[in-house]
């Protein structure tokens, strides 16, 4: 595994559990959001742990939906967040 992490960016209610061979690992969901912005946020996240799921899930609906994506910097997924809070008002 690299050591380059991602932020995780959920916009399902309760998250998902991402699973890549044995390893898993819990995605949290908007309803734990603490800024009720929609997003859930799970940081720290390896890059290549998220990139082999996603090449397992690539066609699942909530891929193809934007309902989970991938940030790499957590400044930058919180600065897209306050830009969606600010566009919702």
């Amino acid at each position: 595994m690299s050591t380059k992490n991602v932020t995780i960016v959920c916009k399902l209610p309760h998250g998902i559990i991402m699973q890549v061979g044995e390893k898993t690992l819990q995605i949290n969901g908007c309803n734990g959001a603490e800024d009720n912005n929609n997003l859930g946020l799970t940081t720290e996240v390896a890059a290549d742990f998220w990139q082999a799921w996603l090449v397992n899930n690539k066609d699942h609906d909530i891929v193809k939906n934007g309902l989970i994506y991938a940030d790499t910097q957590t400044v930058l997924t919180k600065s897209r967040r306050r830009k969606k809070i600010n566009s919702d008002n």
